[in-house]
């Protein structure tokens, strides 16, 4: 079995500065907020945002009450389901077999295998 020891957070992104966001980071699910840069691909250019990494992703969205961020103030991709979120950061493929090492997972690629004549190691026809 293979547990996830890479210390991946739940988290979303806003325009508002950090301490316009004082409000959010006094709540006990919030770690903490980082103003960071992203590419605004609508714009071309790169701008400053917020993330803001909590501890439980419905802290982030999931509920239709003030306890979702998403609720409270105009965010960036609050709207993606965490374990989507975790699998787009860490660009695993659905479908895709991977192996554990190490407490690491990589990609695993099997070949096929081929069809044999009954009784013997020659390929079938």
């Amino acid at each position: 079995m293979w547990a996830d020891e890479t210390g991946h957070k739940p988290y979303c992104y806003s325009k508002l500065d950090p301490e316009e966001l004082g409000f959010i980071s006094s709540r006990k699910d919030v770690l903490k907020i980082d103003q960071i840069k992203r590419k605004d691909l609508l714009r071309d250019q790169e701008v400053l945002v917020s993330k803001i990494i909590v501890d439980d992703p419905l802290a982030i969205g999931g509920t239709q009450t003030d306890k979702s961020i998403r609720n409270i103030i105009e965010s960036w991709e609050s709207d993606i389901k965490y374990y989507e979120n975790y699998l787009y950061d860490r660009e695993l493929i659905v479908g895709r077999y991977y192996k554990a090492e190490g407490g690491k997972i990589t990609p695993h690629n099997f070949e096929a295998c081929r069809r044999r004549k009954p009784g013997t190691e020659e390929p079938a026809a």
